[in-house]
């Protein structure tokens, strides 16, 4: 996905959950982060939701939905800076 997004700056794609990105994310080395952190900075790769996974599939309170989001932010915040 990332080499696609890298050819052709037409294309887009959009992350809902992050946890599997996230996993994903901490396998990549230096070069393949800035890469991505430049689609995100284009608009190419966005993130919505801003969760770590679907809150109807595992959030059954109000507390791990809260924290859902607080995870899923804080990492997008961090890494990429928004």
């Amino acid at each position: 996905m990332v080499d696609a997004l890298l050819y052709d700056q037409s294309r887009t794609f959009v992350v809902s959950e992050l946890e599997f990105f996230k996993m994903w994310w901490n396998l990549q080395n230096d070069q393949r982060k800035r890469d991505v952190r430049e689609i995100v900075r284009n608009g190419q790769l966005e993130f919505v939701n801003g969760g770590i996974s679907s809150t109807d599939e595992a959030c059954p309170t109000y507390d791990l939905f809260l924290n859902n989001f607080y995870e899923a932010r804080k990492f997008i915040s961090e890494e990429f800076g928004i």
